[in-house]
């Protein structure tokens, strides 16, 4: 009976120690918050082999989110701009959630920063290199700009 419960005992712990590391997140950031919201920005060619993300509102609420990717241990990270254009994913960003899903409709202006690297957080953060804007109309969660330098 001793050796039973002791068995018993150690499953429990081991149990509970899994558990305990399937709720920590992924430090490789792996735990990556998939969209299907995208959006290309075209007259990036000064900026080749830099990196763009940026921020808009749908409305006056909903607030949209650009990069390369979003992972809910490491946040956002800016996209690699190439032969004068970057694709970035769009998310659904909640004030007090994560963000999620785009897939919506209608016209946004973003606020576009241009940044040495791909790291768009950190203490202190990273400061652009270069700022500009993208008036982008959406379908389905779709769409294409033209960047504008704010010099």
């Amino acid at each position: 009976m001793k050796k039973t419960l002791k068995f018993i005992g150690i499953i429990a712990f081991v149990a509970i120690i899994g558990f305990s590391m399937l709720a920590c997140g992924d430090d490789n950031g792996s735990d990556y918050i998939s969209t299907s919201g995208s959006i290309t920005i075209t007259n990036l060619e000064f900026y080749n082999n830099k990196y763009a993300w940026g921020v808009g509102y749908l409305g006056e609420t909903t607030e949209l989110t650009t990069g390369a990717n979003f992972s809910s241990s490491k946040g956002i990270s800016a996209g690699l701009i190439k032969n004068g254009s970057v694709t970035l994913k769009v998310w659904t960003d909640g004030l007090d959630t994560m963000p999620t899903n785009f897939n919506g409709n209608g016209a946004v202006n973003f606020s576009i920063s241009i940044l040495e690297s791909s790291t768009v957080g950190g203490d202190p953060a990273p400061e652009p290199i270069g700022l500009g804007s993208c008036s982008v109309i959406f379908t389905n969660g779709t769409g294409s700009g033209v960047f504008e330098e704010h010099l």
